[in-house]
């Protein structure tokens, strides 16, 4: 950087910020970049949190404990209200709750909607637990 500051070689990202900051209390720059890489953190944080809490309800829900999965799903909500599936595996969730409010077709709707993983989306792999006789398990 133009300043002149030694900068240690093996310090990265937000550690070099950090190290600015603390020679440098009115650098406008290094405290924009440091908030950037602070927020793409919480973003990445977020997301892996969300992941862990979509798979946790996923566990529940094939084995039928519907009331988890949507604790677990209206956690994952809390945290991204933005993530569609999430919001769609609810739905899914709460009609399984609720057959009789549903109008039928569970199970259509679970070999529809339920990936056993992201990459399984593509591939409509159902859970052997939720697979219908003759059906195709991976």
């Amino acid at each position: 950087m133009g300043s002149g500051i030694p900068l240690d070689n093996s310090l990265t990202g937000a550690a070099q910020e950090s190290q600015i900051l603390s020679i440098d209390r009115q650098h406008a720059q290094a405290h924009r970049l440091l908030r950037e890489v602070q927020e793409n953190i919480r973003k990445q944080q977020r997301s892996e949190q969300t992941r862990q809490l979509r798979s946790q309800a996923e566990e529940a829900f094939v084995d039928m404990r519907y009331d988890e999965a949507l604790r677990l799903l209206d956690q994952a909500v809390a945290l991204d209200d933005t993530n569609q599936d999430i919001s769609e595996f609810r739905k899914l969730v709460q009609a399984a709750r609720h057959p009789d409010a549903a109008g039928g077709s569970i199970q259509a709707a679970q070999r529809d909607k339920l990936p056993t993983s992201p990459t399984d989306k593509a591939s409509g792999a159902v859970p052997a637990k939720m697979a219908s006789p003759g059906q195709v398990q991976e």
